[in-house]
């Protein structure tokens, strides 16, 4: 039993829209962009042992990012040939903005926050981002702080605004002082095994890892297949 949930948000609510990602390689010989395609090539990039944690710090985006952009390229069939190209366009699309990028909303996600707010759960989000993170949710009709239009959550953590990033412990701090909740009675959903995994565990707070493709390499007890399970967990 839980009385708060927090969430990451990148491949947990959102993931990046893949017309954004078709325009990136646009004129390369690849099979379509399709959001299937995208959806796989996110988990298999965030794919990284918890045993690596201590390697995710924004002094090793760089690394991360190369690996996370080579995922895409093999979903995406990019021919050998074309990969510098296509390389290219991705690493500068995931390095701007996130804002417009990180916008195909899992709507099954959102129908699960609305389940648990039904049930009395106290809900928030913590996030590696640049800032954007509570315009986006509310833009996105997903959540916003306090009473609104879409789910009420009480707690947004964004890391360009705190100072702090996942897998350092200490960002969660912040978010279980707005619910007002200890550690032990909060769950937190992430999807990268050495961010997430590492960071909440690490705080002292259950974490469970959406792990569709079975690609994290963590016991079956801490994956779930899509946010829409955790309303069987709590």
């Amino acid at each position: 039993m839980v009385d708060g949930v927090l969430f990451d948000v990148g491949g947990v609510l959102v993931l990046p829209d893949p017309g954004r990602v078709a325009d990136a390689v646009a004129g390369l010989a690849c099979v379509p962009v399709t959001p299937a395609k995208v959806h796989r090539a996110h988990y298999r990039g965030v794919a990284v042992p918890v045993e690596l944690a201590e390697e995710h710090t924004g002094d090793h985006w760089p690394m991360r990012l190369e690996n996370y952009v080579a995922c895409f390229i093999d979903e995406l069939g990019i021919r050998p040939e074309e990969s510098e190209a296509a390389r290219k366009g991705l690493v500068d699309l995931f390095e701007g903005p996130a804002y417009g990028l990180w916008c195909w909303v899992q709507e099954a996600a959102v129908l699960a926050l609305h389940g648990l707010v039904e049930r009395g759960v106290r809900l928030g989000v913590v996030s590696n981002a640049d800032g954007s993170i509570e315009r986006q949710l509310a833009d996105a009709g997903i959540c916003q702080l306090g009473p609104g239009p879409d789910v009420e959550v009480h707690s947004i953590i964004d890391s360009g605004v705190v100072g702090v990033a996942k897998p350092d412990p200490a960002i969660f701090a912040f978010a279980l002082d707005e619910l007002d909740l200890t550690a032990d009675r909060v769950l937190f959903i992430g999807d990268t095994p050495a961010v997430d995994f590492a960071g909440g565990t690490a705080a002292g707070i259950r974490t469970v890892i959406i792990d569709p493709y079975r690609l994290s390499g963590l016991p079956e007890q801490d994956t779930v297949h899509s946010v829409a399970d955790l309303l069987e967990l709590i």
